[in-house]
């Protein structure tokens, strides 16, 4: 951005706020757009989820702050969009979703509507999955030649 540090500094203070702010109006907007599918639906879906409360203009903000060190650190500015993208989607999904709750186990025959499905498998009429008898009974054998 070239010049005075403090400049640079109160443009990316100006401009985060600009983009928090930008980030509470859609949320507003959002809520009272989607007010008629809750009511429908009987609760909030997972995905409306994501822009309920503040989580939606503090995601923002962070992932603007992100932008502006890569943008910092690599001086280029698509590549400094595509890490902050690749860097938030890679964290998001493969670290922090996982664990933000322990998994349902559901044996529905459709699986749990609207939820985020982690795996699936089959299993025999005593809730067992293929191979976890055989496996069972392999380890019953050990422990008996031991």
């Amino acid at each position: 951005m070239g010049g005075q540090p403090g400049g640079t500094i109160t443009k990316l203070v100006v401009l985060g706020g600009a983009v928090t702010a930008a980030s509470l109006a859609f949320r507003r907007l959002f809520h009272w757009w989607h007010a008629s599918f809750t009511q429908l639906a009987g609760g909030i879906s997972g995905s409306a989820a994501e822009v309920d409360g503040i989580v939606f203009a503090a995601r923002t903000l962070f992932v603007f702050v992100l932008g502006a060190f890569f943008g910092a650190v690599l001086r280029r500015t698509v590549a400094a969009m595509a890490a902050t993208g690749f860097a938030v989607a890679l964290v998001t999904v493969l670290v922090l979703r996982p664990r933000f709750m322990p998994p349902i186990t559901d044996q529905a025959t459709g699986g749990p509507a609207g939820k985020w499905i982690l795996s699936t498998w089959w299993t025999d009429l005593n809730g067992r999955r293929p191979g976890q008898g055989r496996r069972a009974a392999a380890a019953e054998h050990r422990q008996r030649l031991e």
